[in-house]
């Protein structure tokens, strides 16, 4: 009678968890979701806010680092259109078939900087300034995984000097971790894009690495190959492309490209 009874619970909490997941997807469905680099938190918020109405349905953001939305697309968490920063992630799910290729879109770009407190002295005009012992701690985003990391780590690997400074690295999970240790004073100096640096209010640019040092940054856009509302998502992207969407990139201090990846006049 027990093995009976438990038998039946056994199929009651089936049917019931059965049927919690599949409320929990008709509640979620014709929700368009959008998972981006979270150096695009400020504009695509705007974007997506001002044309909810446009597509008629809920908008929902992920905002985090690259390689952390990466990782959830190719671990099946649903994801309709997916923007990153650098080429490197978006490859990478091309490469797992988990993007639709036909719909990628290369058009926005950021330069990498060096920022300090909005209270500190420090100048930085060259690279060999960040040997200075006044210089402090220094925070950079992981640079195996993290954009803005691995062109910083460019940069200082150019000079010769990211041995002599590797100690003294603060690693973050992505450039706002590095803007907020820079904004608290846990470090002397960061690396992050000029996008993120212009949103904060307690730091200030020491210096814009030329791009004939570190070629900026470039944003992808893709749908996801998988994606439950590929028409909504195509439209959003469409939308993402528009001279109104394009000039709130622009407010934010974003360098819009051509279709070629090259910048607009």
């Amino acid at each position: 009678m027990l093995q009976v009874l438990l038998r039946a619970s056994g199929v009651f909490f089936i049917v019931l968890a059965s049927t919690l997941f599949s409320w929990a997807g008709q509640k979620n469905q014709g929700e368009l979701r959008v998972f981006s680099s979270i150096g695009l938190t400020e504009a695509l918020t705007e974007i997506a806010n001002l044309h909810e109405g446009t597509l008629g349905r809920k908008i929902r953001l992920n905002f985090a680092g690259s390689d952390q939305l990466a990782r959830q697309i190719s671990m099946g968490v649903p994801c309709d259109l997916f923007i990153c920063a650098d080429t490197k992630w978006m490859d990478e799910l091309q490469k797992k078939n988990l993007i639709r290729p036909d719909t990628r879109r290369d058009w926005l770009a950021s330069t990498l900087v060096i920022i300090v407190n909005k209270s500190s002295p420090l100048v930085i005009q060259k690279a060999a300034d960040l040997l200075q012992p006044k210089t402090g701690r220094i925070a950079i985003g992981d640079p195996m995984n993290v954009a803005s990391g691995i062109h910083g780590r460019q940069y200082l690997e150019k000079y010769r000097i990211w041995k002599a400074l590797e100690s003294r690295l603060l690693i973050t999970s992505n450039a706002r971790s590095t803007l907020a240790a820079v904004e608290a004073d846990r470090v002397g100096i960061g690396f992050v894009y000029k996008t993120d640096a212009l949103i904060a209010h307690d730091i200030r640019i020491a210096y814009e690495i030329p791009a004939s040092d570190v070629p900026p940054v470039h944003f992808f856009a893709a749908l996801t190959a998988h994606s439950a509302n590929s028409v909504a998502a195509q439209s959003f992207l469409n939308i993402l492309m528009q001279p109104e969407s394009l000039a709130v990139f622009k407010r934010y201090g974003f360098t819009v490209l051509s279709q070629d990846g090259d910048q607009k006049p």
